[in-house]
């Protein structure tokens, strides 16, 4: 007989599998799609000028100098940013993702309609260098649109497999143990197994892909960091957004410190290939 049931793993096909997975892990979230051109101060935007107060201390880095914004997302009035350090690694602390000295993330409840770009510009904050002599993931300043949709589990996230065997016993009643994909399909199979689970996109919330590994397994507590804040992809089509040859960052934050608008502990990676 084997490890497997054999007879019960021709009648449940992958696909199958993969779409049991798909439908036990929905979420709802937003695509982020990006469109080359300049955005108004209080609009949503990749790169360019932030909307910013005179009262409030604009982000600095650990080098002591001021943070550039990455990405600004407006909600119902309000306006998500999120800034790094610009330097050679964009921000991240390699030895410690959850390290905020290099990137920062403001929600403004309000804004003031009366501030304007020259207002701001007047602090002395920098705009995101697009030049090739310096680290820069926005190479284009850009406008943003969301469009809702639903996300699912990457193969990945680190608890993939947790759920792929969640899928063979609840579709063949067989308990595969710590069994991965390659163990039950072999290795060609497996492979078209995966490729049914899109990695990547620019999006907000959902489930965070790693061009790498699942950058909460290098931290003390990793089920902390259940919820995927914002993921950006590199874009080869535009070079809009590129993240060293062709990588993506991910923001990952706790579901109730997101949920009382707490930025405090946020864990930040990018990685390539």
């Amino acid at each position: 007989m084997g490890l497997f049931n054999r007879e019960k793993r021709e009648i449940t096909d992958f696909e199958s599998i993969a779409n049991c997975i798909k439908k036990m892990t929905e979420k709802d979230m937003f695509f982020l799609e990006f469109e080359e051109g300049e955005a108004s101060l209080f609009e949503s935007k990749l790169g360019g000028v932030p909307y910013w107060t005179s009262g409030e201390s604009f982000p600095v880095g650990s080098d002591g100098n001021y943070m550039s914004l990455l990405l600004q997302l407006e909600f119902n009035g309000g306006l998500l940013q999120f800034f790094i350090s610009n330097n050679s690694t964009g921000g991240l602390n390699y030895d410690n993702a959850e390290d905020q000295s290099g990137f920062k993330i403001v929600f403004h409840k309000t804004v003031d309609k009366s501030i304007t770009e020259s207002d701001v510009l007047k602090l002395g904050m920098p705009l995101m260098p697009m030049d090739d002599d310096t680290f820069s993931p926005v190479r284009k300043e850009a406008r943003v649109k969301l469009t809702a949709g639903k996300d699912y589990i990457k193969p990945s996230n680190y608890n993939f497999n947790n759920y792929f065997k969640k899928a063979v016993l609840e579709l063949t009643g067989e308990d595969i143990k710590d069994a991965i994909p390659y163990d039950y399909f072999g290795e060609e199979k497996a492979e078209r197994f995966y490729s049914l689970f899109e990695e990547g996109k620019s999006k907000l919330y959902g489930y965070p892909s790693f061009t790498q590994e699942d950058s909460r397994t290098f931290v003390g507590d990793m089920d902390y960091y259940n919820t995927l804040l914002l993921q950006l992809d590199s874009d080869l089509k535009s070079g809009i957004l590129m993240w060293g040859d062709s990588g993506e960052a991910n923001f990952i934050i706790n579901e109730k410190a997101l949920e009382e608008l707490d930025f405090s502990r946020v864990l930040y990676n990018w990685d390539c290939f």
